[in-house]
């Protein structure tokens, strides 16, 4: 359960090569790194007033629907799942509710835990905090270590780090086996996002080599060595997991260890293993294009310019709108410049300097979509990475899976609200669902914003260049051979 949140550290032209340099971290799943402090404080209000939302919500659904009364708990488990199989979590969620308070003695059992995490999956906090205070009075260890586990679940999906940390050191000892693998990991990403990387990396040690969540520890370990500045311990935790030819791990994630591995090299200067390492990178997948910046630029560090010429060339003809193709407009005139072909490379900026106003423009022309557009995307199946127009949106860096998931659950109590009848209950619908679409605007927004401030920077370089190749061919007109 992870994937790689690829950061970009814009760079300018100087030395050798300036370039983007893809810092690639690893994640758990729900872990979205270093949200902006004043969106954290946006999703931590519509968090709240979604729970409150949904205690009223459900409140006026029991007596709408005239929810049925389920006196054992055991029953009322296999109620809930029936409800979940046929994937009506609005009524599971009622049916638990209704019978809330005649459960009550009945909280020492395995059924508490599946309830509470069914609870916990609708968002509905109220409702699952009350069974877990009546459960900490009634239930052993193993069952309420079952229930604080979904409760740090929770926690650790909205980045609550230190709870998430205080939960699991609680019960993680009571915990089955898979669940304390999974545990071992939620407890070193936490530990990793508050900057304590040489715990987590005794957190990720505890994980067993034949646990599913096994390759997301050692990766993750490998950036808190690489975070302490132990880069062989790091790189040593990569190549093991690639294992001769990358038979440990196959597909994207060998795609995801080998780029990492390639820019870590990079950065340390081993330009010769970074190349051999992005070449390990599958041709058609989706860290292709870094790893072809990745080669162009270590050939470049080598004064290769030729080969750095051929690769970003092929990057460039990918027409794509991603940033390694981006920078491949600003690198192509650079090597021209670099192999002295300065009339070459003053056309090259030209060129450049006219793509990057385009793009600008373009961009700043999808700044305006309106809150409409987000309420319909939230549906698709996947609304974090979407099209405006030619331009591809990714929000995965910008809001936390469980908005879209809370976004989405809102929509379906739409089809409640007749029932309920309630008009001032469907007011509150609507204001809260314009408040989640208007987030999502914002965090769009964002990202455009901050695309256009990188472009704006690339052009800048190309102008630069082109200025500089002006100045030497008024100087001299010998520069570039006949």
């Amino acid at each position: 359960m992870f994937r790689i949140d690829n950061r970009v550290v814009k760079g300018s032209i100087g030395g050798i090569v300036g370039c983007l340099l893809l810092l690639i971290t690893c994640m758990a799943a729900a872990a979205n790194g270093q949200e902006d402090s004043s969106l954290a404080a946006e999703l931590d209000t519509v968090d709240r007033k979604f729970h409150q939302f949904s205690s009223r919500f459900y409140s006026e659904l029991v007596q709408a629907e005239k929810t049925a009364e389920i006196v054992n708990i055991d029953e009322l488990s296999s109620a809930v799942d029936d409800y979940r199989n046929k994937r009506q979590l609005a009524q599971a969620v009622a049916l638990v509710v209704k019978n809330v308070a005649k459960v009550d003695g009945q909280l020492n059992s395995k059924p508490i835990a599946n309830i509470i995490a069914t609870l916990l999956e609708a968002n509905e906090l109220e409702t699952a905090s009350l069974l877990l205070k009546r459960a900490r009075e009634e239930s052993d260890r193993s069952v309420l270590a079952n229930i604080s586990f979904s409760f740090a679940k929770h926690r650790f999906n909205r980045s609550q780090w230190q709870s998430t940390i205080d939960l699991l050191d609680q019960v993680s000892s009571d915990l089955p086996t898979d669940d304390y693998n999974h545990a071992m990991l939620m407890r070193g990403i936490s530990l990793q996002k508050i900057q304590k990387h040489r715990e987590a990396i005794e957190s990720y040690g505890k994980i067993a080599e034949s646990s599913k969540y096994y390759i997301a520890a050692r990766l993750n370990m490998a950036i808190a060595n690489m975070r302490e500045d132990w880069w062989t311990d790091a790189h040593v935790i990569i190549n093991d997991l690639l294992g001769p030819a990358g038979s440990n791990v196959g597909g994207e994630k060998s795609d995801r260890l080998n780029t990492l591995l390639g820019y870590s090299l990079l950065q340390k200067q081993y330009y010769r293993n970074a190349r051999d390492a992005f070449r390990n990178v599958s041709i058609n997948g989706p860290y292709t294009n870094q790893a072809l910046l990745g080669i162009s630029l270590a050939a470049a560090y080598q004064e290769d310019y030729v080969g750095a010429m051929n690769v970003v060339r092929n990057l460039n003809d990918k027409k794509a709108t991603d940033l390694p193709v981006e920078e491949s407009y600003l690198l192509i005139p650079y090597f021209f410049e670099k192999l002295h072909q300065y009339h070459t490379a003053l056309a090259g900026y030209s060129e450049a300097i006219n793509h990057y106003e385009a793009r600008i423009n373009a961009i700043k022309g999808h700044l305006s979509v309106d809150t409409d557009f987000f309420m319909g995307q939230i549906l698709n199946e996947n609304p974090a990475s979407f099209p405006l127009g030619e331009e591809a949106v990714d929000l995965k860096d910008k809001l936390p899976e469980f908005f879209f998931d809370s976004f989405r659950l809102l929509m379906t109590y739409r089809a409640y609200l007749a029932l309920i009848g309630d008009d001032s209950l469907s007011v509150e619908f609507k204001a809260l669902s314009n408040e989640f679409a208007s987030i999502m605007q914002r965090a769009a927004r964002h990202t455009l914003v901050e695309k256009i401030a990188i472009l704006t920077s690339y052009m800048n370089q190309s102008r630069y260049g082109h200025a500089r190749m002006y100045d030497n061919s008024m100087q001299k007109s010998e520069y570039e051979p006949q």
